[in-house]
C-alpha cells in the first residue's frame, strides 16, 4: 500500500483532505472487484455496493461537488475504510464503474449536509430539558447498542428469529439502566408477532429506528436543536408536565377526530385521543394513563372540541400534547381538508418521515376512497386507482362498505411503517369513529 499512498490529489479532489493513513490499513481487502456490483458514477456521484463475508451488503456513495460521503457500515467517522476502496479502485480502474444518467433510487440527497444548515452546537453542550449526566449515561447505553446491533448485523440477526424472548429481555434491560427505555420497549417488541405485515419487515423497521437513532447521538453535534430533542423523545426523556408549560402555547379550535382506550402495560390503562388544529392545520395526540383502577379523566367526545392551548412536546414534527387554559366545546360542524388522492398523501408523508424520521405514525387525512378487496386483502383505491395497503378488521371493512357513497369514503388515520389505518369516518360535518 505505501506505493499506493497517500495519493493526496485524489483525496483533494474527492474528500477535500487526506484520510487518516490508518483508515487504509485494510484497504487491499477491499480491492477486489468480485465483492462490488453496482459500481457507477453520474457527475458528480459515484456509488457502489460491496458485500461482506456475510451477507450484508454495504451501501457507498460519494458527492465530488460537497466532498462528502457516506456508507451504510457502522462506522462513526467518514470516509470509512469502503469509500476509500470504491474511490481508489475507480481511480485505477480496479472496480468498473458504468456512466448512468441518474443515480440509483437507493440514493437519497439529504445524506449530504447543506452548506446553509444552521451551525449546532457541540457535542458537550445539550438542550436543557437534558441534563449533561444523563447524556453521559445514554452514551454509554448508545455504546452498548451499537456494539449489539453489529454483531446481531454479523450473525444475519438469526438470533433474532430464533432465540428466546430471555435474551431480549436481557438486552433491554441493559439499556433502561443506561437510561434508554425507548430502545429497549423495541427491542422487547422484538420477541412479539407483529400486528400486521411479516416479522421480517417488523424486524427490519425496528432495526432501521434503533441504527439512525444510535447514529444521531453519535453524530449529534450535527444535530439541530430540533432534531436533537426529537432524539431525546424517543430515548424516552421524561419531562415534567410544569416544564413543559413554559413553552409556548398553540392556541386553536381543536377537533376530537377519534379516541380510544387500551391497556398500555400489566395494570396500566391509557387513552389516546386525537385532535386537529382547524386554523393551525397541526393533528395533536393527547395520551391519557391511569394505574389498576384509578379512573382515567373525563373523555371527549369525538366530533366535539377543545378550544384552547396545547403545549406541545420539543422535538421536530412531535404530535404529542398536554392540555393548557382552555374549555371543552360542542360539535365543531365543519368540513376537515383532505387530500385528494394517494400521490398527494404519499407526498405529504415523504415531508413527515424527513422531519420525524423515528416516529412509527404520522397522521393524515385523505377523501375519494373506495374500499374493495383485491383477492382476499382490503385495499382502499383512489379515484385514479391507486390503492395502499390497510389495516382492517372485518367489522371495520364492512362498516367502510356501508358507508361508502357516490364520493367515496373521506377518513382521517395513521401511516403506520408502510401501512394506512383508518380510525374516522368523516361524513359531511359528521364524524364516526371505526370500531
Amino acid at each position: 500500500m505505501n506505493s499506493q499512498w497517500p495519493l493526496p490529489e485524489l483525496w483533494q479532489e474527492w474528500l477535500g483532505k487526506p484520510p487518516p493513513p490508518t483508515t487504509a490499513r485494510h484497504l487491499d481487502k477491499w480491492l477486489k472487484p468480485k465483492l462490488w456490483t453496482g459500481v457507477g458514477w453520474s457527475a458528480p456521484w459515484l456509488w457502489g455496493q460491496v458485500r461482506t463475508k456475510g451477507s450484508l451488503v454495504y451501501r457507498v456513495l460519494l458527492h465530488k461537488t460537497s466532498k462528502t460521503s457516506q456508507c451504510s457500515c457502522s462506522s462513526a467517522s467518514q470516509p470509512c475504510v469502503h469509500v476509500l476502496a470504491l474511490l481508489h479502485g475507480w481511480q485505477s480502474q480496479a472496480l468498473v464503474a458504468e456512466a448512468a444518467p441518474t443515480p440509483p433510487d437507493w440514493i437519497p440527497e439529504r445524506i449530504l449536509p447543506l452548506p446553509d444548515k444552521p451551525s449546532p452546537p457541540p457535542a458537550g453542550k445539550t438542550a436543557p430539558l437534558v441534563p449533561p449526566a444523563r447524556v453521559l449515561e445514554m452514551e454509554a447505553g448508545y455504546t452498548f447498542l451499537k456494539a449489539w446491533l453489529l454483531d446481531q448485523s454479523r450473525m444475519g440477526w438469526k438470533a433474532i428469529l430464533e432465540t428466546s424472548p430471555d435474551a431480549l429481555e436481557e438486552t433491554a434491560a441493559r439499556l433502561v439502566d443506561h437510561r434508554l427505555p425507548g430502545p429497549a420497549r423495541l427491542i422487547r417488541e422484538l420477541s412479539s408477532p407483529p400486528p400486521w405485515g411479516s416479522s421480517a419487515d417488523h424486524i427490519r423497521r425496528t432495526i432501521s429506528r434503533l441504527y439512525l437513532a444510535t447514529q444521531g447521538f453519535i453524530q449529534r453535534a450535527q444535530l439541530t436543536e430540533e432534531e436533537w430533542m426529537h432524539l431525546m423523545v424517543f430515548t424516552g426523556i421524561t419531562i415534567r408536565k410544569d416544564t413543559l408549560k413554559k413553552s409556548l402555547p398553540v392556541v386553536d379550535r381543536w377537533q376530537v377526530l377519534h379516541l380510544k382506550e387500551e391497556e398500555a402495560e400489566a395494570d396500566l390503562r391509557s387513552r389516546r385521543t386525537w385532535l386537529y388544529g382547524l386554523n393551525t392545520g397541526r393533528f395533536a395526540l393527547l395520551l391519557d394513563f391511569a394505574w389498576k383502577k384509578a379512573p382515567l379523566p373525563p373523555p371527549f367526545a369525538v366530533g366535539g372540541g377543545w378550544n384552547g392551548a396545547c403545549f406541545f412536546y420539543p422535538g421536530s414534527g412531535q404530535h404529542r400534547v398536554i392540555l393548557g387554559e382552555g374549555q371543552h366545546a360542542a360539535l365543531q360542524n365543519v368540513s376537515l381538508p383532505a387530500h385528494a388522492n394517494w400521490k398527494a398523501a404519499k407526498t405529504e408523508l415523504a415531508l413527515k418521515q424527513s422531519q420525524a424520521p423515528l416516529q412509527a405514525e404520522h397522521p393524515i387525512m385523505i377523501r375519494g376512497l373506495r374500499i374493495r378487496r383485491v383477492g382476499s386483502v382490503p385495499a382502499l383505491i383512489d379515484w385514479d386507482g391507486r390503492s395502499y395497503p390497510v389495516i382492517l378488521s372485518d367489522a371495520q371493512y364492512r362498516d367502510l362498505l356501508v358507508r361508502e357513497n357516490q364520493e367515496g369514503l373521506h377518513l382521517f388515520g395513521l401511516f403506520l411503517d408502510g401501512f394506512f389505518h383508518p380510525m374516522t369516518i368523516v361524513d359531511g360535518e359528521q364524524l364516526a369513529a371505526l370500531p
